[in-house]
Parts: C-alpha cells; structure tokens; sequence
C-alpha cells in the first residue's frame, strides 16, 4: 500500500493584467485524507504545460510540501 497523500489536479481561472482578460491554469493540491488543500493559482497560459506537471506530481507521488519549489523550476 502506498502512503501517497495528495491529489493534484487542474485549475482554471479567469485573470486580467492591464485590462486584459485571459485564462491562467494553476494546480490545486488536496490532501487525500483530511481534505485539506492550497491553490495555487495562475502559474501559465498553457494548460497543456500544467496538466503534463500535475500528471508527474500524481505519477511521482509528490509531496505537497515541494510544490512551490517544482512551480518555481517550470517557470524558470
């Protein structure tokens, strides 16, 4: 049985930078046993770029407390 905790999946919400209107894809993790989750909102434009990152961190079995720091690596 694996200890694997967290789910990781797609979020999409509507942004706006200088009066300009687009979709921003972000991650929402939630821990699989209490419930309990973070958002983090528009990390790209790309959803496709997204959605290949919360497939390795559910494929990987990612702990949530990494997260911020694999966002940070994508977007660098």
């Amino acid at each position: 049985m694996s200890d694997f905790q967290y789910l990781y999946s797609l979020d999409e919400s509507e942004c706006e930078i200088d009066g300009k209107a687009y979709v921003g894809y972000g991650i929402r993790v939630q821990n699989i046993n209490t419930g309990e989750g973070r958002t983090f909102r528009d990390v790209s434009t790309s959803k496709g770029e997204v959605e290949r990152l919360i497939k390795l961190c559910n494929n990987l079995e990612l702990d949530a407390i990494h997260l911020e720091d694999v966002i940070e690596d994508m977007l660098v």
